[in-house]
């Protein structure tokens, strides 16, 4: 079996754990199996001791520089002397040499420590995942997921990435019937109907927090919203002149918020001000100032009643007499359940101003959920139920003001068994019934959504 010296501090060392005298240590060449030494290094590294295994840890690496144990116990003495970018670095080493998903997990979660100790809180994000998708037991996994939830609390930043899939009956919302009844007489629009399609959509926000005080925080962020949507072969053969571009939207938001927290972490209140654009097609729609007030509450360990109040001017670029001046209230009462389940209600009420008989208008809405959990094998099913009236303040088309009411009905589930670096996915049918008193605003869609959700 292979051998190698130690250097002189390892020596001294083992005189001393031996009871050699300093003239036999001096003397005598200690030599230790690389089995011996790695053993030898691990224990001076448990005993507190991480000059030493440094020391130890480098004599083995001498003999061959990508022996795991060694590069692993060389990161972590590095760690504990302080020297974080060491210790990532030897760490990554570990993890390119790593054969088995045990080796896999110790080292990356070793580097996802070492990020932490560095401040590199994102990257630790990302290598936590790693550890936690070659983690050979449901412990370390756990144990990774605790450590990607301590870099995520740390970071000011925050990115968050949504990726959308969503078939659907009527990406238009056209209406279930083209005809229009005015003094007697029926209009028909022939492209006034539904076409079915496919949305694709991407949601990306970047947040940037600035802890003023222990209650304090201030952030700034950016809100990127992309929806392109493709058309079935059937809807162009029923329209030829739709284009898929005609119904793709885009915004983009900026971001200033104040987060309040308050009475010992039991309530907080929020400040949010948006400055938002955003088109329709390839062509500008409005541009949109936006401040919001809320205050949550946890009434109870397990419930939550929350208020927020919206104050919003919408200045339209397309037909300026549609610009708007909007005011809502929202009030939610949240529920947590056994096994992460869940139930809720939420009521909004709001007003709508303009000069255009198309956008002014009251609504309400109520929506509701429930989610018992997991029911087995990872599934988490989400039932929702919304229910929207909304009362034009003028006459449109007709001399009858127009009043609609929506139905939208919900089912989706959650596969957290089938995750893949901590992201598992969301499979969602949807269907919505818009019935009006003016036929033309009469529609129906059926959609299917697939998307990408963090299991922690």
């Amino acid at each position: 079996m292979a051998r190698v010296p130690l250097p002189q501090i390892a020596a001294v060392l083992l005189a001393a754990c031996f009871g050699l005298s300093g003239t036999t240590a001096k003397t005598e060449e200690k030599r230790l199996s690389i089995p011996e030494a790695r053993v030898f290094a691990s224990e001076l590294l448990n005993n507190r001791r991480p000059r030493a295994a440094r020391a130890v840890a480098r004599g083995i690496l001498q003999s061959n520089e990508n022996d795991y144990v060694a590069l692993l116990i060389l990161s972590r003495a590095e760690l504990s002397l302080g020297n974080a970018e060491e210790s990532e670095k030897i760490a990554k080493q570990a993890f390119r040499v790593a054969e088995t998903d045990n080796d896999r997990f110790t080292s990356s979660y070793t580097v996802s420590q070492a990020l932490i100790s560095g401040e590199k809180y994102t990257q630790a994000q990302f290598w936590s995942r790693r550890s936690a998708e070659a983690a050979p037991k449901e412990s370390m996994r756990q144990a990774a997921v605790k450590k990607f939830q301590q870099a995520r609390n740390a970071n000011p930043w925050n990115v968050q990435i949504g990726l959308r899939f969503a078939p659907s009956s009527n990406v238009n919302n056209g209406p279930t019937s083209n005809q229009l009844e005015i003094g007697g007489l029926v209009f028909i629009d022939p492209a006034a109907v539904p076409l079915s399609g496919y949305e694709v959509g991407t949601d990306i926000e970047v947040t940037r927090r600035f802890d003023l005080t222990n209650t304090l925080r201030f952030s700034a962020g950016v809100h990127l919203d992309e929806r392109q949507f493709i058309l079935s072969d059937k809807s162009k053969r029923k329209v030829p002149t739709a284009s898929s571009n005609d119904y793709d939207f885009r915004a983009i938001e900026l971001k200033l918020g104040l987060d309040h927290i308050q009475n010992g972490g039991r309530a907080r209140m929020t400040y949010d001000l948006i400055q938002g654009r955003n088109w329709s097609g390839n062509n500008q729609l409005s541009d949109y100032t936006r401040f919001e007030l809320g205050r949550d509450m946890s009434v109870t360990p397990q419930t939550i009643l929350g208020f927020k109040l919206g104050l919003e001017h919408e200045e339209r670029k397309d037909v300026s007499a549609r610009s708007a001046d909007i005011i809502d209230l929202t009030g939610r009462l949240h529920f947590k359940l056994k096994k992460k389940g869940m139930m809720g209600v939420q009521f909004t009420l709001s007003d709508t101003a303009s000069r255009s008989a198309l956008i002014e208008h009251q609504a309400a809405q109520i929506f509701g959920y429930y989610s018992p959990g997991d029911i087995g094998s990872g599934v988490v099913p989400t039932f929702s139920l919304a229910y929207l009236a909304r009362d034009f303040d003028q006459p449109l088309l007709t001399t009858v003001k127009r009043r609609d009411r929506r139905k939208t009905l919900g089912v989706s589930v959650f596969l957290s068994d089938l995750d893949y670096f901590g992201f598992a996915p969301t499979v969602g049918f949807n269907a919505t019934q818009t019935s009006s008193n003016i036929s033309l605003f009469d529609s129906e869609e059926f959609g299917l959504t697939l998307g990408l959700k963090s299991v922690f």
